[in-house]
Formats: structure tokens, C-alpha cells, sequence
């Protein structure tokens, strides 16, 4: 269950926003469209006084208590936390809560010998005898910059409370992709992932003709602080985050957008010809690209246009994307056209 909320959080409201969730956990609880997961979405949220962030607190410990939730995931909506002077994003994530819930798991254990609840900050998770590794490795996982992120999470931990296994399996490796603190590859593996990369974003496309699209893409290194692009300036090549990690922004305002590998970015600009729309930076270590410059675009385009006709369906792709998750938050502008 996602609850997005938006406006101003304060003590005449949060009641109303509390009694509501409450509301419908306890209509679901005992069906079948009882929630494992609840995310409480603040990104639209413009501010929210201390008796607010006070009972978002409350709130969390509640749905876990008395409405059987086991995972809760709370987002942001911005690096820089919640927007409240109070120390939300430390409250939601105590460690205290291990130490109560184990102690208390302990007890029913002793009890009745039932399955017991074992808390890792936010996050709860039914457990028969062992403790999930998963949850283990990702604590901090519990609060998120970004919806993305959360749904991310939330799909991982239920995969691992459905197959623990799943994620040790040889063949899981074959399906995963470098993670943004990847730094050092082999060439043909770089080539291998973006060929897999672009596969992703082009899923009914034949194996070959991705492969042709790959040979069009030249290989980039960036390093922390490298300015990629800088709005306003010409769109001259389209880009394809290989690893590390990227930022977009718009100059002049707080709005940003991370971008992790296996994203492109700058194919609207290419395809149209149109000024950069935002700033682009590196903010990894090191982050490795394959760039599809403007010359080599106009000569897919002449030389295999059946090709260069995948690079038009990203950029529909990825417009739909957009325009289809800013119809959802109509108010927020951190959506940016990359």
C-alpha cells in the first residue's frame, strides 16, 4: 500500500492523515489485499511542524503493532530529509527497536514456539527460526530519497521473504547488472552491459540489431565534479550510464534528479535537436558512459535507419515514462527532461 501525501504537515491535519491510513489497514487486515508493505510518500509534502513529525513517527510503530505490516518504507522525497526541523529520518530508524523486538520475539518463542516478528529499524519481517541476510545488509534502506528507491526495496525484501535462496542462486549473477560503485571492468564486459542496457530499454528489438546499436556508442570516462553537459548548450550526443552515478539539475532552483547505470539520458536532445534542459555531473568516484555523439546518430540515420529507429522508441519510451509520472504528482518538478 503507497500513501502519497502532499501540502503542509501540521497538528489540524495529521490527525486526519493517521485516522485514514489506520482506516485502511484495518479494512484490509485478515483479506487477501492485507499489505506486507506500506510506503508513505512525503515528496510533495512542502513542510510539517514538530506535533506532525511526532505522529508519523507514532503512526509507524502502530501499523506494525496492530495492523501486521511488515515492511515500512518511508521517502523523502530529497537528500536533504524530511522538511522539519524535527529528526524524523533518526526517529523512523532506531536501533532501540532491534533490541525490543527481539527481546520480545524471544518471548514468544518461549511462549508458544510460533513464528516470531523481528524488527530492523522500520522494517519488519516474519521469521521461522532464522534471520533474513537481506534485511541485514540493507538497515539503512528503511527512509528513501525517492519513490524509485522505495518500490526497489520493497520488491527486493519480498522477494527475499518469499525465497530467501533466490539472491544466492548461480543464476540470479547472470541477470544483474554493476551497481553504481563499479568502477573497474573489462572492456568487453563494459560492452557486454550495455549492450544488455540498451536491450532492457528496447525489449522487443531483435538481439542483432541491438548489437548494431551498441557499435554506434563510443566509450567516456567521468570523474567526481566532471560537469557532463551544461544546460542550455547544444544537444550533441545521448548518453548511456554504464556504472556510477549522475546528477541532473535545473540552474537556479533545488530541483535534481539522480541517475544510477543503465539509464540514458540526452536522447531527446539528440533526436530533436533541442538545448539541454538541465545540468548534468558526475557525483560518483568514476562513472564509465558509452555516448552516442550527434555524427554518428546522422549516420545510423542515413546508413540504417530500420537502427536508428530504436533510439526514437527510448525517447517515447522514456516520454511516456514521464509524462505518465508527472500526471501522478502533478505539483513537484523533480521529473527532469534529461
Amino acid at each position: 500500500m503507497i500513501v502519497q501525501l502532499q501540502g503542509h504537515l501540521f497538528f489540524g491535519n495529521v490527525v486526519t492523515i493517521s485516522s485514514f491510513i489506520k482506516t485502511q489497514l484495518q479494512r484490509k487486515k485478515g483479506t487477501l489485499e492485507e499489505p506486507l508493505v506500506v510506503i508513505i510518500d512525503f515528496t510533495l509534502v512542502l513542510g510539517m511542524d514538530s506535533s506532525a513529525a511526532h505522529a508519523i513517527a507514532k503512526l509507524k510503530k502502530t501499523m506494525h503493532k496492530s495492523f501486521n505490516v511488515e515492511i515500512s518504507v518511508f521517502v523523502t522525497g530529497s537528500g536533504d530529509g524530511f522538511p522539519c526541523e524535527y529528526a524524523l529520518s533518526r526517529e523512523l530508524s532506531k536501533k532501540w527497536e532491534v533490541q525490543e523486538k527481539h527481546e520480545m520475539s524471544d518471548k514468544n518463542d518461549a511462549d508458544d514456539g510460533a513464528s516470531s516478528v523481528v524488527s530492523i529499524g522500520t522494517i519488519s519481517v516474519s521469521r521461522t527460526g532464522f534471520y533474513s541476510n537481506l534485511l541485514e545488509m540493507h538497515p539503512s534502506e528503511q527512509v528513501c530519497e525517492n519513490l524509485d528507491m522505495a518500490l526497489i526495496f520493497a520488491e527486493d525484501m519480498l522477494v527475499e521473504r518469499a525465497n530467501p535462496t533466490l539472491f544466492r542462486e548461480e543464476n540470479f549473477c547472470d541477470t544483474t547488472y554493476p551497481n553504481d560503485s563499479i568502477v573497474m571492468m573489462f572492456p568487453d564486459e563494459e560492452r557486454y552491459y550495455a549492450t544488455k542496457f540498451l536491450k532492457n530499454v528496447c525489449p522487443n528489438a531483435d538481439e542483432a540489431d541491438v548489437g548494431r546499436l551498441c557499435s554506434y556508442f563510443r566509450r567516456e570516462e567521468y570523474f567526481e565534479n566532471d560537469v557532463i553537459w551544461k544546460q542550455g548548450t547544444p544537444s550533441t550526443s545521448a548518453k548511456l550510464l554504464i556504472s556510477g552515478t549522475i546528477k541532473s539539475f535545473l540552474e537556479g532552483t533545488n530541483t535534481t534528479e539522480i541517475v544510477h547505470s543503465g539509464k540514458m539520458i540526452g536522447e531527446l536532445g539528440l533526436v530533436n535537436g533541442i538545448d539541454r534542459l538541465s545540468t548534468v555531473v558526475c557525483i560518483s568516484e568514476k562513472a564509465i558512459i558509452f555516448c552516442l555523439s550527434k555524427e554518428s546518430w546522422a549516420a545510423m540515420v542515413k546508413g540504417e535507419p530500420r537502427i536508428a529507429r530504436l533510439i526514437d522508441e527510448i525517447a517515447i519510451e522514456y516520454l511516456a515514462h514521464r509524462v505518465q509520472h508527472v500526471s501522478n504528482r502533478v505539483f513537484e518538478t523533480r521529473c527532469l527532461p534529461i
